[in-house]
């Protein structure tokens, strides 16, 4: 999980669904692209920004437009490289929703709307995400879940000093319930 608080000026590698990705703040926007440099394989994570909008590799300053993955300049070759415009490095759409970085690494030319696929309690209610899910806790999901799973406060928490003055039950039943697109 990437909080868009961690993302700056300087390249961060995420792992996801196998792939290597570099994720860097380019202004107001926050871009994701494949990390590994077309040239001789170096992750291009090592790099920097050399130029607005670009980043470039640190083995030979191959430097890609952060937005759409172009080669603009291949600094060891010169100006007048004939590569530039000639190579174009994968860029993944993203978007930043609930303070987190969302990277679409699926098939097809446009992501599916990401607000369909959050649990509407979620993007209805901010504050419920700043209170549960911290940076590097894992993935969102099991922050969410435990909104409405009791025994791991009354087991994982028993010592903490807010249980020792509330009286918990060892155990509960929960009802699960259907409403629109999602089981509760």
């Amino acid at each position: 999980m990437l909080f868009a608080d961690q993302v700056g000026d300087r390249p961060v590698r995420v792992r996801l669904l196998g792939d290597d990705i570099l994720v860097i703040r380019d202004g107001d926007a926050i871009r994701a692209m494949d990390n590994r440099c077309p040239h001789r394989g170096v992750p291009l994570s090592y790099g920097n920004k050399q130029f607005p909008g670009t980043i470039s590799c640190v083995y030979h300053g191959w430097t890609f437009d952060l937005e759409n993955g172009e080669l603009k300049a291949a600094i060891t070759d010169g100006p007048t490289s004939p590569i530039c415009g000639k190579v174009v490095q994968p860029v993944y759409p993203v978007q930043v929703r609930l303070g987190m970085v969302w990277i679409f690494v699926g098939d097809g030319e446009e992501p599916p709307p990401i607000d369909d696929q959050l649990p509407e309690e979620l993007v209805d209610n901010p504050a419920a995400l700043g209170v549960r899910i911290q940076p590097r806790a894992g993935n969102w999901r099991f922050a969410c879940e435990n909104g409405y799973d009791e025994g791991h406060a009354k087991y994982l928490h028993r010592t903490a000093l807010w249980r020792l003055f509330k009286a918990m039950p060892v155990w509960n039943t929960t009802k699960i319930v259907k409403r629109g697109r999602w089981i509760y």
